[in-house]
């Protein structure tokens, strides 16, 4: 806000910074935490599960069959660790009205928040026993299914019923869904008499609705198939969510270009190669922008952090499958010559996680925390919030999980 008074031109300032929107994490409700209590010292937590007993009808004066009985150990280990590092100048902390290392540690601890909440919920969705996918819904079974009106209500029966024939039969049971299953949820209980909107939004509660406890989440992972049987032809893209990625004859220097290579497999694996190290350039392909448009949204190298591609090859397919944790859903299009070519998009979408809470073990070492280091060359001080933690789904824990494909080309 500028104004003038008596000829001078003065600048007035807020109290405050923006506020800035990050997600919500789940992970806290529906995660058990049982064993960070126990591990005081080390980094590893101890499972072990027990091999399955059969019984066998017994003949008078006949020798059984003895069984051989083994135990087998599952671990967790804490060894992810993040950190969100930055540098605060003395001068500008002095001569600003605003708090900025502790309105940065602060963004720091939601964002390492949000870290730990995608890898939770990715190591259940990946973990998850049970699919429900539109083959439960009346559809061709493997593949992703649209979310409508007409089948929302089929979609956790189908859960439910998954986690019954495995013997998972009383709650608590959860839904971690996206906004855009919220919002037919929302369109299908219209003017039903419903207790959805009624309990606190913490961790992202909504309500309960067919035994679940509802939690709305933009941090669930998402998967794309692409299509890549027919090598490409210089100048053929594919973009996801906006980043365009450049088959070329010669690599070149713009971000996102992919050499083409002596057949389909070497293109594919080259393309695999730049989404799996988007900062690093090769000889087959050019890293991605590290500019960002405003200091709102992230850099095109930034969006594809937690992002990694595989190469599938079997069934007859010759697909690229990307897979993005905690980025809730991509947009995706392509430009390619070959036109059986491109995203099979009924085999891509986004998946939201079903289950019976305390499904997946969570240890957080160290809770997201800051360390202020003096720089000794430098009027400044280096910010290092960070946080370590370790997680996994046991055995045990594997019938409680169901994750469901849910179809995102229509968002």
């Amino acid at each position: 806000m500028n104004s003038l008074n008596n000829g001078t031109f003065q600048q007035f300032y807020s109290r405050r910074m923006q506020v800035k929107h990050y997600k919500s994490d789940v992970f806290r409700a529906i995660a058990s935490f049982e064993e960070q209590a126990i591990l005081k010292e080390g980094d590893t937590v101890h499972r072990p599960y027990r091999s399955l007993v059969v019984a066998q009808r017994y003949t008078r004066g006949q020798a059984v069959a003895i069984q051989d009985l083994t135990n087998t150990d599952q671990t967790l280990t804490v060894n992810t660790a993040q950190i969100v590092p930055y540098y605060i100048d003395d001068l500008d902390q002095l001569q600003t009205n605003y708090k900025l290392i502790n309105d940065y540690a602060d963004d720091s601890a939601v964002l390492l928040g949000n870290l730990i909440d995608a890898d939770v919920i990715s190591a259940g969705q990946i973990a998850a026993g049970s699919v429900v996918d539109d083959g439960d819904l009346g559809g061709t079974a493997g593949n992703y299914f649209t979310v409508s009106t007409a089948n929302i209500l089929s979609v956790f029966s189908a859960a439910k019923k998954k986690m019954k024939r495995l013997n998972i039969t009383d709650g608590p049971f959860f839904a971690v869904i996206s906004p855009d299953m919220e919002a037919k949820l929302i369109d299908y209980l219209a003017g039903k008499n419903t207790d959805l909107g009624d309990a606190s939004n913490m961790n992202g509660h909504i309500g309960m609705f067919y035994g679940f406890d509802l939690y709305v989440s933009n941090n669930l992972p998402w998967t794309g198939t692409l299509k890549l049987a027919t090598n490409p032809t210089a100048g053929d893209f594919v973009t996801i969510s906006g980043v365009q990625f450049t088959f070329v004859a010669a690599i070149g220097t713009t971000p996102g270009n992919v050499l083409i290579g002596g057949s389909a497999a070497a293109t594919r694996a080259n393309l695999e190669a730049l989404i799996n190290a988007p900062g690093t350039t090769t000889a087959t392909g050019v890293a991605l922008s590290n500019t960002r448009a405003n200091s709102v949204t992230p850099s095109p190298r930034e969006m594809f952090q937690g992002v990694s591609a595989t190469d599938v090859t079997t069934g007859g397919n010759a697909w690229t499958v990307v897979y993005g944790k905690g980025v809730s859903y991509f947009t995706v299009t392509a430009s390619l010559t070959a036109g059986t070519d491109g995203w099979v998009l009924t085999q891509s979408g986004q998946h939201q996680l079903f289950g019976k809470k305390m499904g997946i073990d969570v240890v957080i070492q160290m809770r997201p925390n800051v360390e202020i280091k003096d720089v000794p060359d430098k009027l400044g001080k280096n910010v290092l919030p960070w946080t370590l933690y370790g997680y996994n789904v046991f055995a045990e824990q594997v019938p409680m999980l169901v994750d469901i494909k849910m179809r995102s080309d229509n968002f």
